[in-house]
């Protein structure tokens, strides 16, 4: 042993990946000889040899990464020949068969590689009482802690845990502070915490989940509670014990700004996104589907269409935002439950496939980006109609350009929804001066399938994030879209966030309409539902550890379902919230948290094409140039006028780049739409002829 174990850490140290969270230090050695001593006292009739094999191997698995478990099974093997595959990993029967049970209770599938991490967390909660659960949106952290929390009340072993977001409150509100003027000592959530559970003697088990992004700033506070000490020490000279029931559990999707100290002192969990994958989305959405009786035929489709499409679309196209898997199979979940006809329809088994075919275009295909250099809907487009042939579509267009029709049972064009175009309000000089008038507004393919997509996954209670560049008319398909629900207990709340937000501040606004509803649960006035409609969703200050402590709160009320109330230092529970969003990804932040976004169904608003912009043009000036004008500019407005100024518009866009120094040169849809308005002021007695209003 005194020669095995060192020299295994330093070949791991050289010939494992640089991950930031491996450690191969002195504190990885004594764990693992607590790990062994443990196992020799349970095992005794096992050698020396082969306890230190499994306490290698059981101990370091659960943090390594996917590519470097190959790699240090070689090194075992090289170690230790002949042993690996005499010594399984020690099972505890009654565990494992519960952790299958309390996983099924709670919607999610018992598969080996989720049960074995669930097993490791508890394994590694009895040695370490720090631990980091680290991985990807959507790999399953949260569902590994919630399933062993249930598990061991199962098992008699009351288990209680409180989440924490340290990121979305200051860190006075994250510790407590001394208030400067009264000298008087103000609780903070972790100091209030730590004191309740220390005097807590009738859990067996008692976790604090710190559920946010690491800073080296609030982290570091945490140094004297993960070390040997196990001590908070506070400002007020407090010193609060971590008792032996109590447990720090850190979730988190990357360990960039942890010091190596605070590495060394926590245990860590790695959730590779292949451990659990997308898959089990799925069948948990089968399960619980509101559509069993379709579920034979839902089934082969699944099989059939939705790897293929993964796979292609990870290796082939570009979004307009990182995208995961399991955000496009969620979204595929939610389309389908929102759009799938009811079984007392009795659909035949075209139109089903129709609909599974419809919401698989827009799941992975949705958010795809497109511009003049790079057209991955097209590519989409051409594979799709290459690769699947059941469903037969147009040839004309795109698959984005059919949807399926309930009434007709087949693939209709979106252009057929589209209503009658209302004639634009005639302008004044001073409706043009003072931009009173209300923003102009024509529906094309474009937005009525994009308000389509929202209005029904709003109506579902599900979030919607769309993602384009500015000017493409994102706010006004958001704004058509909820308004169309007024009447139906919906309540809108706009957020136009920017670089002042941070999370203490969005709380307040977000409380303002909300009202009491009993104890610590707040909601909507009456019985409505609210939306938040977060405009510039990416716009919030971004710290020095590119967090956003606004969206970390907006995380945090998802995930646990509200927030803390700072003052009562009490957790409030937000009943019947819903959210929407819109971003630009060349503004702000760029894109968002994964974590955050994992939770929104997203779709790309894109520039809309030369034939959809002339339309707009024309919509917007001929109803104008209908009353009173000569034919001759009547035509010219409706042809090669409006040819002309989408041309030019073009040339504009191609042409006048934004550089370092005329970082205003940004043209979009807003100048034509501008334009417009223009020509709109013209007047039959003063412009005659087509010169005179151009």
């Amino acid at each position: 042993m005194n020669c095995t174990l060192p020299v295994l850490c330093r070949l791991c140290e050289d010939l494992l990946s640089k991950s930031k969270h491996y450690d191969w230090k002195l504190r990885a050695i004594k764990t693992t000889l607590y790990v062994a001593g443990g196992m020799k006292r349970a095992a005794p009739e096992l050698s020396e040899e082969k306890v230190l094999l499994r306490a290698l191997r059981d101990f370091n698995l659960g943090k390594l990464t996917a590519d470097d478990v190959v790699v240090f099974n070689g090194l075992l093997g090289d170690l230790f020949p002949s042993l690996p595959s005499t010594v399984p990993r020690s099972v505890d029967q009654e565990f494992e068969s519960m952790v299958k049970v309390c996983a099924r209770e709670l919607g999610y599938q018992p598969e080996p590689n989720f049960c074995l991490k669930v097993s490791q967390l508890k394994e590694i909660f009895s040695v370490r009482w720090s631990v980091f659960l680290l991985g990807n949106a959507g790999c399953g952290k949260s569902a590994v802690w919630r399933t062993l929390a249930r598990t061991l009340n199962a098992m008699g072993q009351k288990t209680v845990w409180k989440p924490i977001n340290p990121k979305s409150v200051t860190r006075n509100e994250l510790y407590g502070f001394i208030h400067p003027q009264t000298r008087e000592w103000k609780e903070g959530l972790i100091s209030s915490t730590f004191r309740e559970m220390a005097s807590n003697k009738t859990c067996r088990h008692q976790w604090i989940v710190l559920d946010g992004d690491i800073d080296a700033e609030w982290i570091e506070s945490m140094n004297t509670v993960m070390d040997d000490n196990k001590m908070l020490s506070l400002a007020s000279n407090e010193r609060i014990p971590l008792t032996d029931t109590m447990r720090l559990l850190l979730e988190i999707n990357h360990m960039n700004y942890c010091s190596p100290a605070t590495v060394s002192r926590g245990g860590v969990i790695y959730m590779n996104d292949t451990d659990v994958g997308w898959s089990p989305l799925l069948v948990s959405w089968l399960d619980s589907t509101q559509h069993q009786a379709l579920k034979p035929q839902l089934v082969p489709l699944i099989s059939k269409y939705v790897e293929k499409t993964i796979e292609f679309c990870a290796k082939n196209l570009r979004y307009v935002t990182p995208m995961s898997p399991a955000n496009q199979v969620q979204t595929l979940c939610k389309l389908l439950d929102a759009s799938l006809p009811s079984s007392e329809e009795d659909p035949s088994r075209f139109r089903v496939e129709a609909h599974f075919v419809m919401a698989c275009i827009w799941a992975f295909g949705g958010a795809l980006f497109s511009d003049g250099a790079v057209d991955s809907q097209a590519a989409f487009s051409k594979w799709w109609r290459g690769e699947f042939k059941s469903v037969a579509l147009p040839a004309e267009g795109t698959v984005f350009d059919y949807y399926m029709d309930n009434v007709s049972g087949q693939m209709v064009p979106w252009t057929q929804r589209i209503p009658a175009s209302m004639p634009c309000p005639p302008l004044t000089a001073r409706d043009a001066i003072q931009v009173v008038q209300t923003p102009d507004f024509v529906e094309t393919v474009d937005t009525v399938r994009l308000r389509w997509l929202t209005e029904t996954l709003v109506k579902a209670g599900h979030a919607v994030l769309l993602v384009g560049p500015a000017g493409t008319g994102k706010s006004a398909v958001m704004a058509r879209a909820l308004e169309s629900m007024d009447g139906q207990g919906v309540m809108v709340n706009r957020l136009p966030l920017n670089s002042c937000h941070d999370g203490p501040s969005l709380q307040t606004i977000l409380e303002r309409p909300l009202e009491k509803k009993a104890g610590m649960r707040y909601g909507p006035r009456g019985s409505k539902r609210l939306i938040y409609w977060l405009d510039n969703v990416n716009m919030p200050i971004v710290d020095k550890y590119e967090t956003q402590s606004a969206l970390e709160l907006i995380r945090q009320s998802i995930d646990y379902g509200g927030w803390y109330d700072k003052a009562r230092i009490a957790a409030k529970e937000i009943m019947h919230i819903g959210y929407v969003a819109c971003m630009d990804p060349a503004a702000g932040s760029g894109s968002i948290t994964p974590r955050l976004q994992r939770h929104f169904a997203t779709f790309a608003v894109t520039c809309p094409a030369p034939a959809s912009a002339q339309s707009i043009f024309i919509q917007l000036t001929k109803p104008h140039f209908s009353g009173g004008f000569k034919k001759p500019v009547l035509e010219a407005v409706s042809g090669p006028l409006a040819t002309a100024m989408v041309d030019l518009h073009a040339a504009v866009q191609s042409s006048l780049l934004p550089n370092t120094v005329k970082f205003h040169y940004n043209f979009n849809l807003r100048e034509l739409v501008g334009v417009a308005r223009g020509m709109r002021l013209a007047s039959p007695n003063l412009q005659t002829n087509v010169l005179e209003v151009i």
